[in-house]
């Protein structure tokens, strides 16, 4: 059973069976291995699974009932994807917020999964789930996979996937057959959709991060 502090659960939430449909929903997570939170209309805490709980305060941690990533660009995206939602009711989007390695983890995403159209009826109150994908250190991730995770294009992900193999822009260029204007354009628009500021960061991050181990067709 999950347990959380008392001024973790906001006083506005509907029932107490709107209450344990959000417990139960962390808690399948936690069944197939996921660190996940369930937030309420406001982007208060409901329910944290175990998994999760132990990722703190590594991760996050909990502010004024809310959740609050460690890392300040992370927190800004985190909360301005919240916001959206709360003003955005059709906004299905998942969003994926990458954090680099600590001493303490590995380099892991936080998914923002919207509860909409019929889940709502399954989960009242609940706004969002929170998911962290903490990241093995093997393999730089597959194109498809970084397509996925940070909504890329291909071509994106390409030249992403290739900082992360300590590629310069010159040789990305010249691999690709491409300018290395049009590389650094890519790079900038990868940037954006990654949170982060720099290439060395984007390197940094996803450099040895593997969610699969199949062949990568985008090599």
């Amino acid at each position: 059973m999950i347990r959380l502090h008392s001024d973790m659960v906001p006083k506005s939430f509907p029932d107490h069976s709107a209450r344990d449909a959000a417990r139960s929903a962390v808690m399948v997570l936690e069944l197939i291995g996921l660190p996940a939170a369930a937030l309420g209309r406001s982007g208060r805490l409901i329910a944290v699974n175990p998994r999760l709980q132990r990722l703190m305060p590594e991760l996050a941690s909990e502010r004024r009932r809310h959740l609050q990533v460690v890392q300040g660009t992370a927190d800004l995206l985190l909360n301005e994807t919240l916001a959206r939602l709360a003003h955005e009711q059709d906004w299905k989007d998942i969003r994926s917020i990458p954090l680099s390695a600590s001493d303490a983890r590995p380099p892991t995403i936080v998914h923002i999964v919207p509860v909409c159209g019929p889940a709502r009826d399954l989960f009242p109150g609940v706004l969002a789930l929170v998911i962290a994908t903490p990241l093995g250190f093997k393999n730089v991730p597959a194109v498809a996979v970084l397509q996925g995770l940070y909504n890329m294009t291909p071509a994106e992900a390409r030249a992403t996937r290739a900082v992360a193999q300590r590629r310069t822009v010159a040789d990305i260029a010249r691999r690709l057959e491409l300018s290395p204007e049009t590389v650094r354009s890519q790079l900038k628009s990868a940037l954006g959709k990654t949170g982060l500021a720099r290439k060395l960061d984007l390197a940094v991050m996803l450099a040895g991060a593997s969610l699969f181990h199949a062949s990568d067709p985008g090599r």
